[in-house]
Parts: C-alpha cells; sequence; structure tokens
C-alpha cells in the first residue's frame, strides 16, 4: 500500500458548527460503511495538523503558503469533469495526497450533544473533492448520511452520497474540483426520526 497522509485545517476555539434541523426522516440509498484507519504519526506544522499513514513522514513537508496559493489556483469559471468523476478516492490513489479542507461538526440543538463530524476531503494530485462522515456511538441514533455538492452552472448540484452506521464513518466517491468549489454536508438521523444537518463552508 502506498504512503499517504491527510492535513486537518485548524481553527481557532472548538471548531465551526451548525445548529441541526429536525425534518422527517427520508429513505437514503446505503453503502457499505468503511471503518476509519488510525494515522502512524501526527506532526503539527503551523495551522495545519498532518497525519501519516503507512510510514514515516517525508523530509519537508508542504508550506501554509504553497497550500495557500493552491487554493488562489482555483478559478470558478472552468467547466467541471474529469476521469476521476464518480470513483472510490481510495482506489484511484487519489486519497494519497488528500487534506481536509473544511470540516463541521452534527450538533443536536436541544442539549447540544455533537452526534458526529462532516468534512470536505480535497486531492491535490487529482484535483478531486468528496465528502467523509463520523457518527458516534450513540444508541439513539439510526444513521448518517454524507453527501457531496458541486457548483456547477452558478448553482450547487448534489453528486455523491454515502450512508454511515452509528460507531461508524464512510465517504462518497470523489468528483472533479479543479476550477470549481464543493461542499460536504450530512444528515444524522435518530430512532424517533429527528434529522440533524451540518453543511461545511465551500471549497
Amino acid at each position: 500500500m502506498d504512503k499517504f497522509y491527510r492535513i486537518a485545517f485548524m481553527t481557532t476555539g472548538v471548531g465551526l458548527f451548525v445548529l441541526s434541523s429536525m425534518t422527517s426522516a427520508a429513505t437514503l440509498a446505503k453503502q457499505v460503511p468503511v471503518t476509519s484507519k488510525k494515522p502512524d504519526k501526527v506532526e503539527k506544522k503551523g495551522s495545519y495538523i498532518y497525519e501519516w499513514y503507512n510510514g514515516p513522514s517525508p523530509s519537508q513537508l508542504p508550506s501554509e503558503k504553497e497550500m495557500a496559493k493552491n487554493r488562489a489556483k482555483k478559478s470558478i469559471n472552468k467547466t467541471t469533469g474529469s476521469k476521476y468523476d464518480n470513483t472510490d478516492p481510495v482506489a484511484t490513489g487519489c486519497a494519497n495526497d488528500v487534506i481536509t479542507a473544511k470540516s463541521v461538526r452534527v450538533v443536536r440543538a436541544s442539549d447540544k450533544a455533537v452526534l458526529g463530524t462532516v468534512e470536505l476531503r480535497y486531492s491535490r494530485t487529482c484535483k478531486t473533492a468528496w465528502a467523509r462522515m463520523n457518527v458516534k456511538n450513540i444508541s439513539t441514533l439510526q444513521y448518517g448520511d454524507a453527501k457531496l455538492y458541486r457548483k456547477e452552472a452558478g448553482q450547487f448540484t448534489g453528486k455523491g452520497a454515502a450512508y454511515v452506521t452509528p460507531g461508524d464513518s464512510n465517504y462518497t466517491n470523489q468528483f472533479d474540483d479543479d476550477g470549481t468549489v464543493s461542499y460536504a454536508e450530512g444528515d444524522i438521523v435518530e430512532r424517533s426520526g429527528k434529522i440533524h444537518r451540518a453543511k461545511t463552508d465551500s471549497y
């Protein structure tokens, strides 16, 4: 297996979160959950945390200036579409240099309990984005649903979805994000039928 890492961008305070909205539960297509793997090593550099998998880190990490420069290159006027559209980011190797571009907590409004986390993942090599979600192992929760939205022709369109069981995590397929922006959204459904929703900022 190839070495890969992810980078989680740190924000001030405890992090951003969006209070949930409560509606009736809808039937969602299920996908096989993917269990999260713990990193072999964690390093902090500036406002980023690097998580290394399957071996030691390289001698030189990308700088925050480089990351900012790469983000600035993205132009929202380009037409999207690539060979990686609707493919598995792990199977294609695009997850080998993934970063967590944005993240948000899913919070229950009634008691402010954190039920899970939604992440917008981005591959610097493949220029693709996907949503990843983890759901806490709480007895009142039934399932979670991670979704990716990409901006196309001036509006955001749903592209991928992934079913998540409590106590686990899962991710959607990836879609081209070069020249456009995307965001991740997640629903966590309680056994009572209430839905708690949060979405990341776009990237």
